[in-house]
């Protein structure tokens, strides 16, 4: 399809410009915390006193299996959970916008799938890492069609989707790991990232652990 080549030929050469330019790059702060789950609710705790610090409460659902994400943990049981953001920082964004202001839509449209692109494989990586911190580390040779597959231990969610609906508790995360100051990542008053190619997640070591939806 020629005009599927043409966009193609188009990403690869952006891809080309934005490397060459150092337009992306990828990096993220995650941190292990203590945790323990209360009917719906994860209660995350202070390292040494194992007080309450922050609670995120999830919806279960009304049917079918019934799922929350708190059936991932051991109810009243102290083990550990983990948060992570990533970006491919502020140069992308920035760049995505001056196309925009340019009047280079279409350019614009593809630097910011790529810089999205770019915070995903880092998400990856980085939940790929803490896998391995845990002991659950990947099977020798997995392939990147076998990870696009869940074909590993454990779930990573975020906020504003199906398990974990609420956009808001993007602020209780960006409390208790902080990652405006560690790697320039900020909210906007209605929870969203910027840079706007940033993922958050919050990660779940269960070997049984799925992805399901809330019942709407």
């Amino acid at each position: 399809d020629e005009k599927a080549i043409k966009l193609s030929k188009h990403i690869e050469t952006m891809k080309a410009h934005m490397i060459a330019n150092d337009l992306a790059t990828a990096k993220g702060v995650y941190q292990f915390f203590k945790a323990r789950s209360e009917g719906n609710d994860v209660v995350i705790l202070d390292a040494e006193t194992e007080q309450e610090i922050q609670r995120f409460q999830f919806p279960r659902q009304d049917g079918g299996n019934e799922l929350c994400l708190t059936d991932y943990m051991k109810p009243n049981q102290v083990e550990p959970i983990c948060f992570f953001v990533v970006t491919s920082g502020q140069k992308a964004s920035q760049y995505c916008n001056q196309l925009k202001e340019e009047g280079k839509y279409g350019d614009s449209a593809v630097a910011s799938a790529i810089a999205l692109e770019c915070a995903e494989g880092c998400a990856e990586y980085i939940h790929q890492q803490i896998r391995t911190v845990w002991g659950i580390p990947d099977k020798p040779g997995i392939t990147t069609a076998e990870l696009y597959k869940l074909h590993y231990t454990g779930l990573r969610v975020s906020f504003g989707y199906p398990a974990c609906p609420r956009l808001e508790d993007q602020a209780k995360l960006w409390e208790i790991l902080d990652p405006e100051t560690h790697i320039g990542v900020t909210l906007s008053e209605e929870y969203m990232m910027w840079p706007e190619g940033s993922v958050s997640a919050m990660v779940f070591y269960h070997p049984q652990a799925r992805y399901f939806r809330i019942n709407e």
